[in-house]
Parts: structure tokens; C-alpha cells; sequence
């Protein structure tokens, strides 16, 4: 999920209410954006100069995204990619970007979302989420914003918090993490139409 602190209120403000684990939360977001988040840069401002990499060399392909397996999975602790997905899962995932050419594609959605959230979203009013929403919180997703500002802007009613996964859950943890759907969709009321 994305959120930000509730309407009117600034991040630094926010931060002094806070509970110590939704501070390491922030302190976690604030080193992702000093330290890996320079593929957001990259994609955002220069996405076609990268895409020819991307196009023109396999080796370059998988290097790039590779590394973000190893980034934003749950590799703790030396950052090995091969401890939690298999080389074929990771030559897989590679070879559907390399085989469509939807490297440059796939960089261009961070140019333009650089370049429309500035101008249309721009002091506009966060919007409550009032769908019933479920939140499956992995220690090692690079973004997990403080659950205070989750559930100020979302209908939550399920947070299920995980000791293991990152970012590709469903390939990490697809077991515990469909298990937690199934539960979501089951706690629900039915609606008759």
C-alpha cells in the first residue's frame, strides 16, 4: 500500500507521535531512498537511455533485474539471491522481459508517473479507501509506510504481519501469503446481488 501522513499534517510533525516500530519504519524507507531507490531516478528522468541497455544486452537485462531480487527479496543476511528464489524462477523472469523487449517498457511507467504526480496530484486531498483492505506486511518490502497512516487512509481489517518475504512475497511466501488471502476473502460478509 501507499500512504502519507493524514491531510494537513507535514512528515516531521507526524514522526513525533509515533510508535518505536512505526519510527523504524521510516527510518527504513529514509535509507531505501539514500541508498536503492537510484533505479527510481534513473527510470524517472532517463527511462529510454536505459531501455536501449536493456533491449540490446541479455547480460545487462538480467544484471539489472537480478539485483533487485536480491535487493528487495528477503535475502538476508549477504544479500544472495539463490537463498530464496531458485535460478530458474530468476532466468524465468529475465527471459520474459528479454523475450518480449518489454525492458524499455517497463522503465518508462516511472517517467510517467515522475511526471504527472508533480502536477495533477499536487495538493489534492488523499482520498479514504473505504473497499475492505487487507495488508500482509513482509520485513523485508522495500516501502511499508507506518500503519497509522495506512489506516487513516484505507478500510483495514486485516494487518497480518510475516517474519520472512520482501517484495515478491508470492514467489518468497506463496504459501503463507495465499493462505492470508484465502483467510481475507473468507472473513468478509457475503453480499447477495
Amino acid at each position: 500500500v501507499a500512504a502519507r501522513p493524514p491531510n494537513g499534517i507535514k512528515v516531521h510533525d507526524a514522526v513525533k507521535s509515533m510508535s518505536e516500530e512505526d519510527l523504524k519504519k521510516i527510518q527504513r524507507i529514509r535509507h531505501m531512498q539514500r541508498y536503492e531507490f537510484g533505479y527510481q531516478e534513473i527510470q524517472g528522468t532517463k527511462p529510454q537511455s536505459l531501455g536501449y541497455g536493456l533491449s540490446d544486452s541479455p547480460m545487462a537485462l538480467a544484471a539489472w533485474i537480478i539485483e533487485k531480487f536480491s535487493t528487495w527479496g528477503d535475502t538476508r543476511p549477504d544479500k544472495d539471491p539463490l537463498r530464496v528464489f531458485s535460478m530458474d524462477d530468476l532466468l524465468t523472469n529475465v527471459s520474459i522481459y528479454w523475450f518480449n523487449n518489454v525492458g524499455p517498457s517497463s522503465t518508462r511507467l516511472y517517467y510517467e508517473d515522475y511526471n504527472t504526480r508533480g502536477s495533477a496530484l499536487k495538493g489534492t486531498a488523499v482520498m479514504k479507501v473505504t473497499v475492505p483492505t487487507a495488508v500482509a506486511e513482509f520485513p523485508c518490502e522495500i516501502f511499508t509506510p507506518p500503519e497509522s497512516w495506512v489506516r487513516d487512509q484505507y478500510n483495514v481489517k486485516r494487518w497480518t504481519k510475516f517474519d520472512k518475504g520482501g517484495h515478491f512475497a508470492a514467489l518468497e511466501q506463496p504459501e503463507l501469503l495465499g493462505k492470508d488471502i484465502i483467510q481475507f476473502f473468507e472473513s468478509l460478509p457475503v453480499s447477495k446481488m
